[in-house]
């Protein structure tokens, strides 16, 4: 059984002449001959595309995109356009709830925001030039430090489309993407290779986050808070003569259409390209002469496998717990009761890591009761503190899913040698057992740990989604056989039944020490 979606709910159901807008859908009448891809138009601006599967003949079923329900109230007027053409095709004004205001789909920021090919919101760039310098700006950094290693890279996915296509940005596109062409083929050695880019990178002061061990993105932050930009690399190489660039590609590709590199112009930028763009353009889109916004890469099932099995996958649930903790960023002050309690049991020189520190609530609450606490998490906004400027406590991202990630952190903490005390609010139950592991290996190789505090779900909920990690459980006897593993123990403090979203669930507070 699932939950209802309580997003669609904010939705009510409105008119558009003869036309219905409800939480799920709109439909419109198209012209004779007109089909789809269509860009989706509110007040003149593009919000995003649908496909063909969307537009049958005369008929155009505008299916709301789940990240855009929460913007669906007020007035706006609805166009679609041929994205070749830029032809409008159809025009309806139409009325979502009550509100007699626009619909506004803008951030925090005031920046307009766009659905993206993987139906998520993101920043436009359509109408910024100085945000489109300044991201053609800090690509030509990221490209330079490449180059200092000796790597050949080389644009590629809808950045080189779109200097190809037009010499511009696409439309729809909120970074750029870069592939390097690597001499080597084994996993192993292409990681460590993917890593060595990383610290140059962050050594050069870049942010920088780990999509798999062969895939980073580079992050750059606006003059707001949020991210504004990124730009993502690559690893590409050749396995037993197949063209690899983990996620998404496998196939045939010569080496003499890679490389040495051309050139391409991007919004008067000359910037570096495959050999043959079109070749690499082809392997990836097939028809890529034909504009279609709303085009999503389909990457067959054995390639997924592959590459994750070479490469991982470390970011599995970031844009989850992204949605999921949304406004509570900027809304949630107050700290929770388990942390209240861990409070009487920290002692006074403790050093306290926070794992999965979600708005950061629970971390202000004990660095003002005077701990220094190191607050983690890789969702809430890539690192960029929900409070700033509290003394004692530190904000870093870390991915419980990275090996790596964890035993920095020992280090750091071993380093800083006070005695430690990690805590975890329901987090462990939504994270798969290789990442709880990690936790595990966290604490059993700090010589500094004092002792773990972690609540979670113990049992499967009403209603269960795997889609959804806090609908998640851990059974206390799982816990316990994977601590004693780990060299651990174990220990319930408190059971008890509590009411959640996805109904009555039973909880646990648990402490692990050192046997």
């Amino acid at each position: 059984m699932t939950p209802p979606d309580s997003r669609a709910a904010t939705v009510e159901a409105g008119q558009a002449g003869d036309h219905r807008v409800t939480v799920a859908e709109l439909t419109v009448e198209l012209p004779d001959g007109v089909a789809g891809p269509l860009d989706v138009l509110f007040d003149g601006r593009r919000i995003w595309s649908v496909g063909e599967d969307q537009c049958g003949p005369g008929l155009a079923v505008l299916a709301w995109p789940a990240a855009l329900l929460p913007y669906l109230q007020g007035e706006t007027q609805i166009a679609l356009r041929v994205p070749a053409t830029g032809e409008v095709v159809a025009v309806r004004d139409v009325r979502f709830g009550e509100s007699a205001g626009r619909v506004a789909v803008v951030d925090a920021d005031g920046v307009f925001l766009v659905v993206n090919k993987w139906g998520r919101l993101s920043r436009s760039l359509e109408g910024r030039d100085l945000a489109l310098t300044r991201l053609l700006d800090d690509s030509s950094r990221v490209l330079g430090l490449l180059g200092e290693l000796g790597v050949d890279a080389y644009l590629v996915g809808g950045s080189l489309l779109g200097a190809m296509r037009s010499g511009d940005f696409l439309a729809h596109d909120d970074d750029v993407d870069i592939a390097y062409l690597s001499s080597y083929s084994s996993p192993a050695d292409l990681s460590l290779e993917s890593y060595r880019i990383q610290r140059h990178l962050e050594a050069a002061g870049h942010v920088v986050i780990r999509h798999s061990s062969a895939h980073i993105q580079v992050l750059f932050y606006g003059p707001g808070s949020a991210v504004e930009h990124y730009v993502d690399i690559f690893t590409a190489f050749y396995k037993d003569g197949v063209y690899c660039q983990p996620f998404a590609l496998r196939g045939r590709l010569d080496v003499e259409k890679v490389l040495p590199t051309s050139t391409v112009t991007l919004r008067g930028r000359e910037l570096p390209a495959p050999a043959v763009p079109s070749a690499w353009l082809e392997l990836a889109y097939g028809r890529w002469e034909t504009p279609d916004p709303s085009f999503r890469f389909v990457t067959p099932e054995a390639t997924t496998r592959r590459f994750h099995a070479w490469f991982g996958a470390y970011q599995a649930g970031r844009e989850f717990w992204s949605d999921w903790l949304g406004d509570r960023v900027a809304t949630s002050a107050r700290e929770s009761d388990e942390a209240r309690e861990l409070a009487g049991r920290v002692g006074e020189h403790d050093l306290v890591l926070e794992l999965g520190a979600g708005t950061g609530a629970d971390a202000r609450f004990l660095a003002d009761l005077g701990h220094e606490v190191w607050a983690v998490d890789y969702a809430v906004q890539y690192g960029r503190p929900p409070f700033p400027g509290v003394p004692g406590l530190r904000y870093r991202m870390g991915n419980l899913a990275e090996t790596r990630d964890l035993l920095r952190l020992a280090v750091e903490a071993r380093a800083h040698g006070a005695p430690t005390v990690v805590y975890g609010r329901d987090v462990l139950a939504g994270l798969v057992p290789p990442a709880r592991a990690n936790v595990l290996l966290l604490m059993a190789s700090l010589p500094t740990f004092r002792a773990g505090w972690f609540t979670f779900d113990t049992d499967l909920p009403p209603w269960y989604l795997h889609e959804d990690p806090t609908t998640w459980h851990l059974p206390l006897e799982v816990f316990e056989a994977e601590c004693a593993a780990a060299g651990l123990r174990s220990r319930a403090v408190r059971q008890f039944e509590r009411s959640t979203p996805a109904g009555p669930r039973g909880h646990a507070v648990v402490e692990v020490r050192r046997p």
